[in-house]
């Protein structure tokens, strides 16, 4: 189910990007790039199911990010 893109979201999940991609010694565009989080914004996916129908986001990224970014999707969803 798509959303309205939701600005709040978006910039809780590039501040994660950031967290991720500096420990990860990685540019934050090769965790997610925008576009992908503002699909993440848009459908809010709360499994990996969810998260893998979006285009750009494979088994491999979803293994090494994904938790996190669906943690902070759940929480958020739970707080609105």
């Amino acid at each position: 189910e798509e959303r309205e893109f939701d600005p709040q979201l978006f910039s809780m999940l590039k501040d994660l990007r950031f967290k991720i991609s500096k420990r990860a010694g990685v540019p934050p565009y090769v965790v997610f790039s925008n576009k992908i989080l503002e699909s993440l914004t848009k459908y809010m996916p709360t499994s990996t199911e969810q998260a893998l129908e979006i285009s750009g986001i494979g088994e491999g990224k979803a293994g090494s990010y994904l938790p996190a970014f669906l943690e902070m999707i759940r929480t958020y969803r739970a707080m609105r």
